[in-house]
């Protein structure tokens, strides 16, 4: 008996060791970008559209440090409300994970025309199979400072493109977010 669970042992033993040292080097690529730390809290998702937010939050933290900023995953979630704005638990997160920024993040429905214009609001949106509309999407970002979380530091949002894929789509717009919010941070 005690050599069949040898075998068990070992595989679980190695898992365990390959699980912590991926999460070591993912910790350490962050570690070793110098600057103010940035938490990214999940994406919410209120566009009733059938989105990956952990893909998206995943990107997002990727290419912040790509743009060489302090990104941190964080267990933090942005709650779903008419604006975006820091929770009690997520000022609990900034003291626990020491961050001096938190970027909180949602896929939602526009609430006007696409930027630059009314051209083609007046159209009948696209489909992507589902019978869902994959157009007037966006994602909406507010970027909060320690201390200051009754006012975002830097608050915009970005249009997803109309697209069959929405998943796609909403990657590319994350792309812009990123750059968006390193771009803030590196003007401050």
């Amino acid at each position: 008996m005690r050599f069949s669970l040898l075998p068990l042992s070992c595989a679980a033993a190695f898992i365990f060791t390959n699980c912590l040292a991926h999460g070591q080097q993912s910790s350490a690529a962050a570690a070793a970008i110098k600057g103010k730390k940035v938490c990214v809290a999940d994406v919410a998702n209120s566009s009733l559209m059938p989105i990956v937010t952990d893909s998206l939050k995943e990107r997002l933290v990727e290419d912040l440090q790509k743009g060489k900023v302090n990104a941190d995953d964080t267990s933090a979630v942005t709650l779903l409300a008419n604006r975006l704005a820091i929770s009690p638990r997520n000022k609990l997160a900034f003291e626990r994970e020491k961050c001096d920024y938190m970027l909180l993040s949602e896929v939602a429905k526009s609430k006007g025309p696409p930027p630059g214009g009314n051209t083609g609001w007046s159209q009948p949106p696209a489909s992507n199979g589902t019978g869902q509309s994959t157009a007037h999407l966006v994602i909406d970002f507010a970027l909060f400072k320690r201390s200051h979380f009754s006012k975002p530091a830097l608050e915009n949002s970005v249009q997803v493109a109309d697209s069959d894929d929405p998943n796609t789509a909403a990657l590319a717009a994350i792309d812009s977010v990123a750059a968006q919010v390193a771009a803030g941070l590196a003007s401050k």
